[in-house]
């Protein structure tokens, strides 16, 4: 599984989950902040707040 950090229709970054944590309080949104923190210099022009998604990993061939 990845969290997709998304802003309008451009996907900007990605990053694994740990499936063991994703129930544990704060560690979603700490990855949130992580990206967020990443493209900070990105996200002082925008209009729009990013969106995130949890989404199954798709597994290469």
């Amino acid at each position: 599984m990845e969290l997709v950090m998304y802003v309008g229709f451009d996907m900007i970054d990605t990053i694994r989950l740990n499936t063991e944590k994703i129930t544990e309080p704060g560690y979603v949104g700490s990855l949130k902040r992580e990206l967020m923190q990443k493209h900070a210099s990105q996200m002082q022009y925008l209009s729009v707040e990013p969106e995130f998604l949890i989404v199954q990993s798709v597994s290469q061939a």
